[in-house]
């Protein structure tokens, strides 16, 4: 499986558990559902429903519209391709929840384009924040633990 497959898959896992919150919940509280949420799960790690390319064509287009909706000023030449961007997440998103649905994931079931706006810049900001980090490159037992340091875990005070 590839880093981009599982940032997809733990953003996916994070806000499945970021929805079933019926308030705001302190972070290490949050943290706790989450790490039991990936134990639970990790049949969805082991499952190539998500193809390489298909993840990083998303994990691109994320960051291209992110940095798009970053501008503080977005030129009339650029309206043309950010909007191109905008409807291609789009189409990325409804294929990734049937993608979900064909294999019997409901993870994205119920989710509202408010709640895919959260996915998108979450899934983004995760995204970087492994980068940064060097995630992928740690042991199993210190990705959890930093995990609880990752931007998905303040998704529990929106």
């Amino acid at each position: 499986m590839t880093q981009n497959c599982s940032i997809i898959k733990i953003t996916l896992l994070t806000f499945s558990e970021y929805k079933k919150l019926k308030k705001k919940i302190p972070e290490n509280i949050f943290y706790e559902k989450l790490v039991h949420a990936l134990i639970e799960n990790k049949n969805i790690f082991l499952n190539p429903f998500l193809e390489k390319d298909f993840s990083d064509i998303f994990i691109y287009t994320l960051r291209s519209l992110c940095e798009f909706e970053a501008m503080t000023f977005l030129p009339d030449e650029s309206l043309s391709e950010y909007n191109t961007t905008k409807n291609k997440v789009k189409v990325l998103c409804e294929n990734l929840q049937a993608i979900c649905h064909k294999n019997d994931y409901t993870l994205l079931n119920y989710f509202t384009e408010n709640d895919f706006r959260k996915f998108i810049a979450f899934c983004d900001c995760f995204a970087e924040w492994c980068k940064e980090i060097k995630y992928f490159k740690l042991s199993e037992d210190e990705k959890i633990i930093l995990l609880a340091e990752s931007p998905l875990i303040s998704l529990c005070r929106l």
